[in-house]
Parts: structure tokens; sequence; C-alpha cells
């Protein structure tokens, strides 16, 4: 009697212990499909540290509300569920498209290709109603940009610099446009940003570094919002609010993160520039011609600006967001390129080999090379039509953003008075 009985009381821990794991297994996938922002986005995104107290944030509805509404995106059908890019030569090509243009990530030489490809194909392109000077973080309001020519009602698609807000963008651009935003590696785009927009504000600093003694200073300075035109300011660009930048909360900013990832169908990587742009070529079904890029826009350095490993060290533990930004985005798309079919990489070794002939060709005519032919012609292609480079391809690739955004008001009836 007693073997039986210590059998059942053996039995009856036995099958509580099953239940208890079962119990904790079922609220485990609960949690994480309840709950997907409570996972690590990837290895390199921000992690979710001080669990009880984001447990107890997670209870409080009226806040987790707040933090929704805190960035002005909308909430998205079937988020995260975007599908595969893939070239279809029987889909018709993308007109609607709105990028997001970021401060010193290449976004002008991006930018060219949507004017060429607007200036092509006879598409309202979005313009500012002022070409001159830098604005920085601005709104996005319709008042900004200039109306549609007369007989049109909306625009086809916005490349010029504002704030991204997809609300605000969806009272500019039709609903089915396709959204791209650019990253690019942080302390790259700070020593650009330093050489363009404040070269002599910080040549004036004295001493034989002044870039790290800026550093040094800015990092002192953190918790008093360092200066946003330098530091995280491609989060800025992508719409992440200035308010909470300083201190750096992982918490809000995995959330926004996560949002952005839904919202946006593909964000470039500069440091990843040929398969970014073999990408957005198959996203938008357009033509091999349509996406060579050319660098624009770019500054040479001074022998007083060093940016070395310490630098980026310093940098690192200012810009914290916009590092935790390119991480993830890169990490995006690098697992983008992974679910391509097998010719990705077919067409990125053939979009390299025309980029190369088409800038030496444009470069050969702009040193008045006259031996060479002035017409330069590419064969069909599985993932293009045969098609030539003229020289009037070579000034329109060339073609400086103030020049191009006159010709483009001009195009459209408007003046270029300002």
């Amino acid at each position: 009697m007693g073997m039986k009985t210590c059998f059942r009381w053996s039995a009856f821990i036995s099958a509580c212990l099953a239940m208890l794991s079962l119990v904790i297994v079922a609220n485990y996938f609960d949690l994480i499909f309840t709950f997907p922002h409570r996972r690590p986005i990837n290895s390199s995104a921000p992690r979710i540290r001080e669990r009880g107290k984001q447990d107890k944030f997670l209870q409080d509805n009226s806040r987790r509300r707040e933090l929704n509404g805190t960035f002005n995106h909308i909430p998205l059908d079937n988020p995260g569920q975007q599908a595969m890019i893939k070239h279809d030569p029987n889909a018709p090509p993308v007109h609607h498209v709105a990028f997001i243009k970021v401060h010193k990530a290449a976004s002008t030489s991006i930018q060219n290709i949507f004017y060429r490809y607007g200036y092509h194909n006879d598409l309202v392109m979005v313009q500012p109603v002022r070409t001159t000077g830098t604005k920085w973080f601005l709104p996005v309001e319709r008042e900004m940009f200039l109306p549609p020519p007369r007989g049109q009602t909306s625009f086809d698609i916005m490349s010029i610099h504002a704030t991204y807000n997809r609300k605000a963008f969806e009272t500019i651009l039709p609903k089915d446009s396709v959204y791209i935003g650019i990253v690019r590696e942080p302390f790259k785009q700070f020593a650009s940003c330093v050489k363009y927009y404040h070269l002599n504000k910080i040549l004036r600093i004295p001493g034989s570094n002044p870039v790290r003694k800026f550093l040094l200073d800015a990092k002192d300075q953190m918790n008093l919002s360092p200066n946003p035109r330098v530091f995280n300011t491609q989060s800025r660009d992508l719409g992440f609010p200035v308010k909470y930048m300083f201190p750096y909360n992982e918490y809000k900013f995995s959330n926004f993160l996560q949002q952005l990832d839904r919202e946006l169908d593909l964000v470039l990587v500069v440091e990843r520039f040929d398969e970014s742009v073999v990408l957005l070529r198959r996203l938008l079904n357009w033509e091999v011609k349509d996406v060579i890029l050319a660098s624009l826009n770019s500054r040479i350095s001074h022998p007083r600006l060093h940016f070395g490993a310490t630098e980026e060290m310093l940098l690192k533990q200012i810009s914290l967001h916009d590092y935790a930004l390119y991480d993830f985005f890169a990490k995006k798309l690098q697992d983008k390129i992974d679910q391509q079919p097998h010719d990705f990489n077919d067409e990125l070794v053939l979009y390299k080999q025309i980029k190369i002939k088409y800038h030496k060709f444009c470069l050969s005519i702009q040193k008045q090379d006259y031996t060479v032919v002035k017409v330069l012609s590419f064969e069909r292609s599985a993932w293009s039509k045969p098609f030539n480079v003229t020289t009037n391809d070579c000034a329109l690739l060339h073609m400086n953003e103030r020049q191009f955004s006159q010709m483009l008001k001009l195009k459209m009836g408007h003046s270029i008075t300002k």
C-alpha cells in the first residue's frame, strides 16, 4: 500500500510539473505574439533592460496609447508582412514614390534618380517654394510646396528634404505610394556633416584636434541635448522627435524602429549602395538606366580635421540613436538580399558593369574628348530593355540639385524667382 501511495504522489508531482512547464511555455509565446516589441529586434538593435519596469509600463494602457501617438505614425495593414522584392517584367512601373531624404547620407545622389525619372516620364514632382537654404527637421505642411501644375490635383514623387511623418506625407502623395528611406554609417555621416555644414565652426576651435574637442564638449553636455544638426540627424530626419532624444531611452527607440520598419518599403544602405539600388529597381520595376547614380554634393576635407578611432568612440557615446538605426536597417537590408531569387547576383554584376561604362562615357564627354562616340548603347538583358546613353543623359546625371529643381519648376509652369 505504501508503495502505491508513493507512486501516486510521484505521478501527481510529475503531472503538476508538466502542467507548470506548459503554462510557462504558453505564457512565453503569449508574450511574444501579443507584444512583439518585447523581443530584441535583432542582435544589433537596442536591447530592453530593466524587465520589471518595462512590465509595469506595458500594463499601463493609457501610457502605451500615448507612446503609440508620440511619433505621429499610423498603423498599417499586416504590419511586418512586407512582400519579397523581386523582378517582375510584366508588372507596371511604380510612379508614386516617397523618398525620405536624409542629410549627408548620399541622399542627393538618390534624389537625382527620382528627378531624372520624373523628368523623363512627365510625373508631378513635389518641389519646395524656396530652393535656397537648408531647412532642418521642419514639419511637413502643404504650404511648404508649390502646387501641382494646372489641371493636376496630386503629386507623384516626393524626394526633397522633409522630416518623415506618415500622416503628413499621405496628405501630399497618393495612398499607394512606395516609401523609401536611406541610412549611412554614422561616423562617416558625421564627418560629412562636419565638412559640409560646420566646417568654419569646427575650425574656430583652438588646438591640434578641433573635432575631438568638439566631441568631448558635446559628450559633457549630453543631457542638455547636443546639437541635433550634428548628432543623431538620421534618426531626426526619419521622424524621431528631438524631445525624446536625450536621455537615450532604448524602449522608446525600439518601438520607433519597429514602427518605421512597418511603414517603409525599403531602406537603402549607403555602404551597400549597389545592392540597395538593385533592390530599389526591382521594387519600383524601373529600367536599369533609370537607377544609375553619380556622387553629388560631396566636399573635400581640411588638414585640421581628424576622424580617427578616438573620435569614432566618442561619437558612439553620443549618437546612440543613429548607431542603433543603422545597425537595425543594415540587418534588414541583408535579410532582403538573402530572400532574393538566384538571379540577384547576376543582375548586381551587370549593374556594376553598366555603371562603370556609363561613368566612363560621361567622363569622356566632360573632358570634351570628341574622339569617342556621342551615344553609348547597351543591349537587352534579363532585367532591362536595350537603351542608349547620350550627352543629355550625362548632363542630367551630374546636374546639381538646385539646377534640377529649377528645371522641374519651369516644366511644372512655376517661376524660379525664389
